[in-house]
């Protein structure tokens, strides 16, 4: 047997087909698929400065000197705080800043921030090494800086020894 049709295999196969109409396709209307729009590096590079202005070496926040880190806006209810304290919140976005410079820390803070707006997160936990206490020092005074940061608390101990920062 040869791969290739004999001319008498084509003689009788367009016999077999010649009343055959071709099927008019009415019942499913096909869109071309939208092409994903590019953001420009400029726009990136943009956000990236707006995001990082917000954290300042020079400032010292006061926090309490008893008890566990905590803070809270003035115009957010005391409440908020207790549910933080309490656990209440399971934090949606986490961030381990273990290893990381002050500057990249700085950035990947500032791109959680942003990430937790977008998708509408209202608690995140940020993890920092013990190290040289650079971090653990530096994250509550930038966070409270932050106009989307309306609270934030040392985890409960459930969250383990790390104690990571949350923020709602």
């Amino acid at each position: 047997m040869t791969d290739r049709p004999t001319d008498s295999d084509l003689t009788a196969f367009l016999e077999a087909v010649s009343g055959v109409k071709p099927i008019k396709q009415d019942k499913i209307q096909l869109k071309p698929r939208a092409s994903k729009p590019k953001t420009p590096k400029v726009d990136i590079q943009r956000n990236q400065a707006q995001a990082e202005f917000f954290f300042s070496d020079q400032f010292q926040a006061h926090f309490p000197d008893e008890g566990p880190l905590r803070w809270r806006r003035e115009d957010v209810d005391s409440h908020r705080l207790k549910q933080l304290r309490r656990g209440d919140f399971q934090p949606a976005l986490l961030l381990d800043l273990h290893g990381l410079t002050r500057e990249n820390a700085k950035r990947e803070i500032a791109a959680l921030l942003l990430a937790a707006r977008k998708q509408q997160a209202e608690c995140v936990s940020i993890m920092h090494g013990f190290g040289t206490h650079t971090l653990k020092q530096a994250v509550p005074n930038w966070l409270v800086q932050h106009p989307l940061v309306q609270a934030l608390h040392q985890a409960p101990l459930e969250w383990g020894a790390k104690r990571p920062f949350w923020y709602y």
